[in-house]
């Protein structure tokens, strides 16, 4: 595979020789699968054989003598005075990159990693996150987006319990302690939705620590609830027109823009989620049944929904004329280098962005999910039963689904009365 990026048969030979000199056509392989350009993968290359050579210089025989010392000399020690005339020259502003992509390779081998050695203690911050991640996935079923929000709340509770006593120290923890921290959340100036979660998160790591019984009591009863109506929000959407103004917006004769129509369209025909769109693959579009396999996301559980035909029209054509070529089975990908499924935010900014390309004023800035609440409002002012608007969006509680019915302006208009005119003197 090196022969893609290099000819002259001194320079194939220069680069396969030292520790790393095995691996190097595995790396140009791997550039080629992630859709790199010719020009960038010889410089990251090049940046692999400049490590190769300074780790024979430094009496390195093969990659199981590669310790992180060496990665930490070779980038703050040896590059800012190279005087390497081969194979470098000039700037090594890539080098980080290459070094990254190296050393996911060999973990990916398994022949080398730079954590093995790191034993976390249990009762440190980390330690103490790894346990309630492993909690929230195992005995709650969390899915890995709602566990990475708990992590980063409770991080910042941890953190700051370990900065104001120098140590966790979490079986000491009191309700005083509890409500203090509460308070401070209560006050900073994020909304009312942000602090619920706030204190939902640290409500729920005090019953891990309950569970895990370090915590004789149930300390999460100190925590207070922010005051919330049940179903006082009305759900943001947009019109029937500005979701046809919005699908109209990508240019389709680009891949970027066939991606970018494809899931538009599927959020707003289907009302996916932004992390079933990305966690869509190949193998879940059944095009014979005219069928989508919905996989596990926020509702863990899995279902299917109809392909609406003009869905399907246009997922084919970004599959046919758009997707890039690489053997990763999502469905939708980045069109950059590397090529990679996208990721939720993702998602949502591409919304974001087509939504101010169309001009819809007084647009929500919700994202991905103003076209699923789109697709339920419109379903409502339908008359279309809400038992079914509710499997279409694979809410698990009916109850989920009645916040719409506040948005049906036709039922609401059959039931408003005259008001009885007043009797004139």
């Amino acid at each position: 595979m090196l022969e893609k990026y290099f000819v002259g048969s001194s320079t194939l030979r220069r680069y396969r020789i030292g520790p790393l000199g095995n691996h190097i056509d595995a790396l140009a392989a791997r550039f080629h699968e992630q859709g790199y350009a010719v020009h960038s993968a010889r410089t990251l290359l090049r940046c692999v054989s400049h490590l190769s050579h300074y780790l024979s210089w430094q009496g390195v025989a093969h990659v199981g003598e590669l310790h992180p010392e060496h990665i930490h000399a070779f980038l703050t020690d040896h590059l800012p005075n190279c005087s390497c005339e081969r194979p470098n020259s000039g700037a090594f502003a890539t080098m980080p990159a290459a070094v990254h992509h190296l050393m996911e390779h060999l973990r990916e081998q398994g022949i080398w990693s730079d954590c093995e050695s790191v034993e976390i203690p249990p009762d440190s911050v980390e330690g103490t996150l790894m346990r309630y991640d492993r909690y929230l996935g195992t005995i709650r079923g969390l899915s890995d987006k709602s566990r990475g929000l708990h992590r980063s709340i409770i991080k910042r509770f941890l953190d700051a319990r370990y900065n104001r006593l120098g140590d966790l120290r979490l079986a000491e923890l009191t309700g005083g302690d509890v409500l203090d921290y509460s308070r401070e959340a209560l006050a900073t100036p994020y909304s009312s939705a942000r602090k619920r979660s706030v204190l939902d998160c640290l409500r729920r790591f005090l019953r891990f620590l309950c569970w895990e019984r370090i915590q004789s009591h149930d300390l999460s009863r100190a925590v207070p609830s922010v005051v919330h109506w049940k179903l006082a929000d009305v759900p943001k959407h947009l019109p029937v027109d500005g979701v046809r103004l919005l699908l109209g917006s990508p240019n389709t004769g680009t891949p970027i823009g066939l991606r970018d129509r494809a899931i538009l369209m599927l959020l707003s025909l289907l009302g996916l989620r932004a992390c079933e769109i990305v966690a869509l693959k190949l193998d879940h579009v059944h095009w014979r049944e005219s069928q989508l396999t919905i996989p596990r996301a926020k509702s863990s559980r899995q279902r299917s929904l109809p392909l609406p035909p003009e869905a399907a029209e246009v997922l084919c054509q970004y599959l046919q004329d758009g997707r890039p070529k690489t053997r990763s089975r999502a469905i939708f990908l980045r069109h950059r280098a590397p090529v990679a499924p996208l990721s939720s935010s993702q998602v949502g900014t591409i919304v974001r962005k087509y939504i101010l390309q169309a001009g819809i004023k007084d647009a929500p800035k919700l994202g991905a999910h103003v076209l699923r609440h789109s697709l339920a409002t419109c379903l409502v002012n339908e008359g279309i039963p809400m038992k079914q608007i509710s499997d279409i969006l694979g809410h698990r509680n009916l109850e989920s689904t009645y916040i719409y019915t506040k948005v049906d302006v036709r039922s609401l208009s059959e039931v408003s009365r005259p008001f009885p005119a007043l009797k004139e003197n």
